[in-house]
């Protein structure tokens, strides 16, 4: 399609055939589309202009609703990395205090990320947005106080549910608690950054899940030693 004139917030482009069509824009259209663009390329090469022949639209309906590349990927990271974070610890504070249902939480965690991605980027892994993450954590004090934050979260969870499972017997009572949190929380941070594997979203999901339980099996395995 090529774009032909703008009336407020829709464009009047021509299909292939030369027929005028109308394609509403919208913020949020543009968020995905730009979600999608820096996931594949990343915020230094994914240019204004490229962002704009991706999404097919012209340079002043961009800065209609964003006055700049960086309030863009400002938005865009509070759209699809802070929004879906809230999402995820609602998800986890209503998870049962044992470490196997908070372990279980995390994966399927893991999963709706992965799945986000696929959705939006499919030739992208977990390392694409890692990058991404970094990127803002750089140069957004907000985004790096909030960033720092939910890991503290993730620890007294897990802190948490660690200390139930040795007065439940569901873990020795010899257990290192904070070994075992850091040994967790840095597992989860590993798979998070994807380490440049690409795996479909199936077998990635999986691979963390055998990692957090292979470790869970381990705590568990050294009752009465």
């Amino acid at each position: 399609m090529h774009r032909h004139a703008r009336r407020g917030g829709v464009w009047a482009v021509q299909n292939e055939s030369g027929v005028s069509v109308q394609m509403k824009i919208t913020r949020e259209m543009i968020l995905r589309k730009a979600f999608a663009v820096y996931l594949e390329h990343g915020y230094s090469d994914a240019s204004v202009s490229m962002l704009q022949q991706k999404m097919n639209i012209g340079r002043a309906s961009m800065y209609y609703y964003f006055q700049s590349k960086e309030e863009l990927f400002r938005e865009m990271i509070n759209r699809f990395v802070v929004e879906e974070w809230c999402k995820a610890a609602g998800r986890l504070n209503s998870a049962v205090a044992s470490l196997r249902d908070l372990l279980e939480a995390l994966v399927e965690q893991y999963r709706h990320i992965r799945q986000m991605i696929e959705e939006n980027a499919p030739g992208a892994d977990m390392s694409n947005l890692s990058a991404l993450i970094l990127n803002a954590y750089v140069r957004d004090d907000s985004f790096r106080m909030l960033m720092t934050e939910s890991r503290r979260e993730i620890a007294g969870k897990l802190r948490a549910a660690i200390l139930n499972g040795v007065r439940s017997g569901e873990l020795p009572p010899d257990v290192d608690v904070e070994k075992a949190v850091t040994l967790f929380a840095d597992m989860k941070d590993n798979s998070e950054s994807g380490g440049g594997v690409r795996r479909s979203t199936d077998e990635d999901v999986s691979a963390f899940r055998d990692m957090l339980f292979y470790l869970y099996d381990l705590i568990r395995q050294r009752r009465g030693r």
